[in-house]
């Protein structure tokens, strides 16, 4: 386990227990990683609590105390010693599922809150396709076909087949998010998320994103929207003592890919400086979202890119782009 996951479960002492703290140790543990976010571990700790892991006499049923549910029924074993191992199963099951280094001291938002705290959290990599087929236009409910008949410069009536939203409320479809986040003695880091995205059948890493609502055109609005969606899919967006957030720009409309679609959006960036302590916020994805949240180190974004491709993820092409913008800017920098 490494460092910065250590000294949050510890407080800072990098040292779990010696034998004579193990119980409160173990109830601390628990506790820590509730307070910091990592997962739902409030039922954990009330079980734990109650049975102050005492181990029962022999032929003694070690759980007759307090009640088990039946979707837990399987999962607790009345021949175990003690509840020290719910404790590892729930630490083991939930951390395994964790890929990202802990550069930033944050966990990978992988874990949607579904299920009951002994469920291994939803992974968005488990998603598969199950069929395709083509559509008629009348089937669809939000994207429609057009054919758009245009005259070239030599006066040749011609034809383009393209894409277009059926459930667009304004001039402006989208907004996306480039989120750097500042921590004192910490390189910045870029905010970056992924999900399953069912056209390409794979994980896309790409930046935060999410649609405008009717009213949100203006840069006032396209901030708000910009926030909003931030803090829905990676915790971050929303001030506090411990979160500093400013947007520092917020661009003109751009077309996301114009030889297939109109659809456009603007994008916004987000400076985040965070206190040295702060706890990792929780997200709160819309329901059928299922979000992973990625921190990676500004400068080496492309390469960092690269990295998740080898380890089969795809890339979106926007954020692809941008970071090789940075590199080329690096690259050609005055020395």
């Amino acid at each position: 386990m490494v460092a910065n996951l250590t000294s949050v479960l510890t407080n800072g002492t990098g040292s779990y227990a010696t034998t004579a703290q193990e119980d409160n140790a173990v109830l601390e543990t628990l506790v820590r990683a509730h307070k910091a976010g990592f997962a739902d571990y409030g039922r954990a700790i009330l079980y734990r609590t109650a049975s102050d892991f005492d181990r029962a006499p022999p032929n003694v049923d070690d759980y007759k105390n307090f009640e088990v549910d039946s979707n837990m029924q399987h999962l607790i074993d009345p021949s175990l010693d003690n509840l020290y191992i719910v404790g590892s199963k729930i630490m083991n099951s939930i951390i395994s599922n964790w890929t990202q280094e802990w550069e930033m001291g944050f966990a990978p938002q992988n874990s949607t809150g579904y299920g009951d705290v002994f469920a291994t959290p939803p992974n968005p990599r488990d998603s598969k396709i199950l069929s395709s087929r083509p559509m008629n236009d009348s089937e669809s409910k939000w994207v429609g076909l057009r054919a758009i008949e245009w005259v070239d410069p030599t006066g040749r009536q011609r034809r383009w087949e393209c894409a277009d939203r059926k459930t667009r409320n304004g001039e402006v479809d989208a907004v996306a998010v480039f989120t750097i986040v500042q921590r004192p003695e910490v390189e910045p880091h870029v905010l970056l998320v992924s999900q399953f995205r069912p056209p390409v059948g794979g994980m896309i890493v790409e930046l935060p994103a999410g649609l405008v609502d009717a009213g949100e055109e203006s840069d006032e609005g396209t901030k708000r929207a910009a926030l909003r969606e931030l803090q829905e899919e990676t915790g971050f967006g929303a001030e506090s003592n411990e979160h500093s957030v400013k947007v520092r720009l917020v661009s003109r409309v751009m077309y996301s890919d114009p030889g297939l679609s109109g659809a456009n959006m603007k994008l916004c960036t987000v400076e985040i400086d965070l206190a040295k302590d702060a706890p990792e916020p929780v997200a709160h994805p819309d329901e059928g979202e299922f979000i992973e949240r990625h921190l990676v180190p500004l400068r080496s974004l492309q390469n960092e890119l690269d990295s998740f491709q080898q380890r089969g993820y795809e890339v979106d092409a926007r954020l692809a782009h941008l970071a090789v913008g940075l590199q080329l800017g690096l690259s050609f920098a005055p020395k």
